[in-house]
């Protein structure tokens, strides 16, 4: 059972479960990377980090002791959209949770010293995700897609952009945008509702106004983007586009056709490319939802001399697709499968607070499990083979990204000319 109300301006929605010993708990911010400004970017990330980094009352050693004390699993995350601070604990520690919580939120430092160290903390991440190969592609594919857009720059930020932020700089862009009209609390596990409805009613934010970002349009995404490493042996390629929808239902289908052509080990890339061919040890395709567009992408890593070769028999793959559609039995694996992931994804507490907390962001209601299996029940073969069409329909307007010892030129050279 869902309830929601409005508390002092903020939004608190909470999902009952009885029978679960433990409580997830999510403060969850309509902001995210793609919020910033271009000139900083990375902010938001370095934001989430400070949080932790001592309040009015405690040190950012005492908020861990005091956290762990409580049996409180205490973490946060930046998204391109979304910024959150969680918490798992047994049901008994609810009122100290959520008053740790509070005043994480409410009265945040932002001392000098405390953020020297943690610049230098986000540094280091952001070095060690620019050597993480996989990191890396997935950071040039989005700026490929997205190249004069926010949404197109790494959540962590660059490391010249970092040095440039001061404490300053941090504490006021944290007060003008973390504001009561962008935030959800949502809460699932053995509830007490008045212990969280008392934490919304003390949630000491302004007031602020409602999310207003930049409208992604169809257009002006580059078509390559190459990071020549001569150390790898592998090359990691994304072959994707921008998909833009009319209609919600557009999105269910979308995933039953991720499913069936990549998403799954019965899929037709996997089973082509992997089992038959035995071209590549990892190949998917993926999905990337947004409040005002989505990605559709096709991953995969595979050895320098059998690039060429692993494009041409997915290029073949799409055609073939593209031209016959799935069979009605690929439609049906794909379509249970696809629900069962849902809900196995839906039933861990933690996962099911983020779920709930983003569509209130982009819908302003929350959906049960029940109404989200109905709407995947409701996506025919026909709709399927619709959604088949747009997705396919100019091959052409994919773009590329790849990570490996080659050049643009090697890569413009190998790539069919169905997609260049």
């Amino acid at each position: 059972m869902i309830q929601k109300e409005k508390i002092n301006g903020v939004t608190l929605v909470l999902e009952h479960r009885p029978f679960y010993p433990s409580v997830a708990l999510c403060v969850a911010f309509n902001h995210g990377s793609r919020d910033e400004p271009k000139e900083m970017n990375g902010i938001s990330h370095f934001v989430e980090h400070m949080l932790f980094k001592g309040t009015k009352n405690k040190t950012a050693k005492e908020i861990s002791y005091y956290a762990e004390s409580i049996g409180c699993i205490l973490d946060a995350f930046t998204g391109r959209e979304m910024t959150g601070i969680y918490a798992r604990f047994l049901k008994e520690f609810a009122e100290p949770v959520c008053d740790l919580l509070k005043e994480i939120i409410c009265y945040p430092l932002f001392n000098s010293q405390e953020f020297e160290k943690e610049r230098e903390v986000i540094i280091e991440e952001i070095k060690q995700s620019n050597e993480d190969d996989e990191d890396l592609l997935f950071n040039l594919f989005f700026n490929t897609l997205f190249p004069n857009a926010s949404l197109g720059l790494p959540i962590a930020g660059k490391i010249e952009t970092i040095k440039k932020f001061t404490p300053e700089i941090i504490k006021q862009f944290y007060w003008e945008n973390y504001t009561k009209s962008k935030v959800v609390i949502s809460v699932v596990g053995d509830l007490e509702k008045e212990v969280y409805q008392k934490m919304s009613e003390n949630l000491l934010l302004k007031e602020g106004s409602e999310n207003k970002r930049e409208i992604i349009k169809e257009g002006g995404s580059l078509k390559i983007s190459v990071k020549n490493k001569t150390d790898l042996d592998s090359v990691y390629f994304i072959l994707g586009k921008k998909i833009f929808f009319q209609e919600e239902k557009e999105k269910y289908a979308l995933s039953i056709f991720n499913t069936s052509l990549g998403g799954s080990l019965s899929s037709r890339l996997f089973q082509r490319l992997r089992e038959e061919e035995g071209l590549v040890y990892q190949i998917s395709s993926f999905v990337d939802f947004y409040e005002d567009v989505t990605i559709f992408g096709i991953y995969f890593v595979c050895d320098k001399a059998k690039l060429e070769k692993t494009l041409n028999i997915v290029t073949e793959e799409l055609i073939k697709l593209k031209k016959e559609g799935f069979t009605k039995r690929e439609y049906e694996i794909a379509l249970n499968y696809t629900k069962s992931a849902i809900v196995i994804h839906l039933e861990n507490p933690l996962n099911r607070s983020f779920n709930l907390a983003k569509n209130e962001f982009i819908y302003g209601r929350s959906f049960t499990v029940e109404e989200i299996l109905d709407a995947y029940n409701q996506v025919k073969k026909e709709q399927l083979d619709l959604i088949t069409e747009k997705v396919l329909s100019s091959l052409n307007e994919f773009s590329v990204a790849s990570v490996g010892n080659v050049e643009e030129s090697d890569v413009i050279k190998i790539l069919p000319k169905e997609i260049y």
